[in-house]
């Protein structure tokens, strides 16, 4: 029976033995295996960082974007408003007089103007709606005492 027992425990040992070498071979597939996952793992913190760097720029980016748009949107509602103003001026009755002498007016041109024309037009010439909206000098700089006006 010390025989069995022998063979028994031989074989139990080498079991054991078999059963190491393969725990120990799984155990290096593992690390293989570990490895790789640590180096996908860094590849992908990588591309997410340079992805996030990416972003970032890209809404720097918009935020500049976005801003630019505003002025420009600003800018072109100004020019609108000026065109508007540009043709409603070029459709305005406009008249010029020239050789009014400087101060003949006084403080008020448009009252002096209205009432100027209204002496020297006939009555029938002037419609019940005759009104002056704005009158004022050229903007030229003043001429010398005695120049013309």
């Amino acid at each position: 029976m010390a025989r069995d027992a022998m063979s028994t425990y031989n074989q139990i040992l080498l079991a054991i033995s078999d059963l190491c070498t393969s725990i120990e071979g799984g155990i290096g597939e593992l690390r293989t295996d570990l490895s790789l996952i640590r180096q996908d793992l860094r590849n992908t913190v990588d591309r997410v960082t340079e992805t996030e760097g990416w972003v970032s720029e890209i809404e720097d980016s918009q935020r500049t974007c976005q801003t630019e748009l505003t002025e420009l949107r600003n800018t072109i509602r100004q020019l609108e408003l000026r065109a508007e103003d540009v043709e409603g001026r070029s459709r305005c009755n406009n008249l010029r007089f020239v050789g009014l002498p400087e101060g003949f007016e006084g403080t008020d041109p448009t009252t002096f103007i209205s009432d100027w024309l209204k002496s020297w037009l006939p009555p029938s010439t002037l419609s019940n709606c005759f009104i002056v909206e704005r009158a004022h000098r050229a903007l030229a700089a003043n001429p010398p005492v005695g120049g013309p006006p």
